[in-house]
């Protein structure tokens, strides 16, 4: 029989642990695997950079610059 510790050190089996887990409505989350999710090798345009990192413009809305952010919910990335 494996042992393994608790929080507090106290030597509990998979078994007794899976059973209190269970009690306590409490879940193991596995993290998800890295899933590549860029394409490198396709034939789409691809845009020059003609900002080159110069932020600071002579006059306002010369220069728009943006991020792709996700925030993950229970429904999935947005």
């Amino acid at each position: 029989m494996a042992v393994v510790g608790n929080a507090l050190g106290y030597p509990v089996s998979r078994h007794k642990a899976r059973k209190l887990m269970r009690e306590a409505k409490v879940k193991a989350r596995q993290c998800k695997k890295f899933k590549v999710t860029t394409n490198s090798n396709h034939k789409y345009p691809v845009f020059d950079n003609l900002l080159g990192r110069q932020f600071d413009v002579a006059q306002p809305d010369w220069v728009y610059a943006s991020d792709v952010t996700y925030i993950w919910t229970q429904e999935g990335g947005l």
